[in-house]
């Protein structure tokens, strides 16, 4: 009884000892003279959009090869449902599809107007939506055709478009829109929104989170209909990307670093500690491994076990970061030099 005490007490000491383990960042054979924005998974499939098109990797991000087949390139977002993969592209490329892991490719404009640059896309139930420079249109046949959805929408960018539950919400220059009818019809809903250039959105159970480009975050508990500002305390006023786990709300900023809220942004403070080096305040992505978080800066990738309390730099320093990907045990950036891998582990 007494070895096996002891070994338990071992056990603990280990567990309790334990912490991540990064191998070096190896560049991957993907992307290389493209600005790797978004990822996308499937299975064990990972896809990276970037300037130079859509890349695959089908072994860990060990090795990439280039799935642009009939397809443009410049690529901003990437979204899969069932088999059906879609890429939407920058610079009036439009919109594409495959259904086979990205060999093919089959643009699917029909619909949309003439060199369309796809700023989203999103899904609710069968219904896909993308945003575009020219306002939301809507598919039901899976990207065959596109019908324009715009009754109360102003011909404005869509920066961001999210579903919640049977409400879709665009996030424009001119503020929030807010449909409950499959994009039928659109109603405005900026009231209280000070700050009518929204770039994100995040949810968390029943409150919808806005971020602005100069006004902070705002916060609706009633679908959008009313915002209310929630910026005490908050060190930088643009918001560039949220993530939540639990009941913590972070925010990245451009120019202010990573903010944290645990009471629904009713307050905020900056959780900077360790976050060093040229531009690493300018914040693009943040992402989640179990209970750690990892930055994605223009600075480089950046490391917190302990809530955003401290920060370690962990790669790529110097580097502009735009997108974090978790696959796995596999840490991907995707960069202006393509995609990074490191291989995170328990020790």
């Amino acid at each position: 009884m007494k070895l096996f005490y002891n070994r338990l007490i071992l056990f603990l000491l280990i567990v309790l000892n334990a912490h991540l383990v990064y191998s070096q960042w190896v560049q991957t054979n993907g992307p290389g003279g493209g600005f790797v924005q978004c990822f996308a998974v499937s299975g064990n499939n990972i896809f990276a959009g970037s300037g130079d098109g859509v890349f695959l990797s089908t072994n860990d991000g060990t090795n990439w090869i280039n799935v642009n087949n009939g397809m443009f390139i410049h690529i901003r977002a990437l979204s899969i449902i069932g088999i059906n993969i879609f890429a939407g592209c920058g610079y009036g490329g439009g919109l594409y599809l495959s259904t086979n892991n990205g060999i093919d490719w089959t643009q699917i404009n029909e619909g949309l107007p003439s060199k369309p640059s796809v700023s989203s896309i999103t899904f609710c139930g069968n219904n896909i939506f993308t945003g575009i420079d020219g306002g939301v249109y809507l598919s039901t046949n899976n990207g065959t055709n596109w019908v324009q959805v715009n009754n109360g929408l102003p011909i404005y960018a869509i920066n961001v478009l999210t579903v919640i539950e049977n409400n879709i919400l665009a996030g424009t220059n001119n503020g929030v829109f807010l449909s409950t009818n499959n994009g039928t019809n659109w109603t405005q809903v900026n009231n209280g929104l000070t700050d009518t250039n929204v770039t994100s959105f995040a949810v968390s159970v029943t409150n919808i989170y806005a971020g602005t480009q100069y006004g902070g975050v705002f916060l609706s508990t009633d679908n959008g209909t009313n915002w209310s500002a929630i910026n005490t305390c908050l060190p930088n006023n643009y918001i560039t990307c949220f993530t939540a786990c639990d009941t913590k709300l972070y925010a990245g900023t451009a120019g202010g670093g990573i903010i944290l809220s645990t009471n629904n942004g009713a307050s905020w403070s900056a959780v900077n500690s360790g976050l060093t080096g040229d531009y690493s305040n300018y914040v693009s992505s943040l992402a989640f491994y179990g209970t750690n978080l990892f930055a994605g800066t223009y600075g480089g990738v950046f490391l917190s076990t302990n809530n955003g309390n401290s920060w370690v730099n962990v790669g790529l320093t110097n580097t502009n970061v735009k997108a974090l990907a978790v696959f796995g045990t596999n840490l991907f950036a995707g960069t202006y030099d393509g995609v990074w891998r490191s291989i995170i582990s328990l020790k």
